[in-house]
């Protein structure tokens, strides 16, 4: 007898497969709504590339969820954390005392 695949299984039943409609068309929605918000973000900060790329980078956060769960699966929780906070911690400490960033933000206080 030929197994049959667990996506046809399940489309069989009618709640499974009206969740995966309704979560697919309410991921298809999700994407519309990201890239009007995206075209209104750079439309409304005068095509400034720096606050769309802030913009699209907070929006795409809950895809690195996704992968620090699986992560934590395979290093274990402590590990996890002693990994994220040396990546959030060692771009910071190099960038500080950069004196081009100096430079910039004491010209960006001279303008105000």
């Amino acid at each position: 007898m030929q197994k049959k695949l667990a996506i046809v299984q399940l489309a069989r039943h009618r709640e499974p497969a009206l969740l995966v409609i309704g979560q697919s068309i309410s991921n298809l929605g999700d994407g519309v709504a990201l890239v009007a918000l995206t075209l209104l973000v750079l439309d409304t900060t005068n095509n400034d590339a720096a606050r769309l790329a802030w913009f699209v980078a907070l929006g795409l956060a809950p895809l690195g969820l996704v992968v620090a769960g699986q992560l934590v699966n395979v290093v274990g929780v402590r590990t996890y954390f002693t990994i994220s906070a040396l990546v959030t911690i060692l771009p910071g400490l190099w960038i500080l005392p950069s004196p081009r960033i100096n430079e910039i933000d004491g010209t960006r206080v001279r303008e105000r």
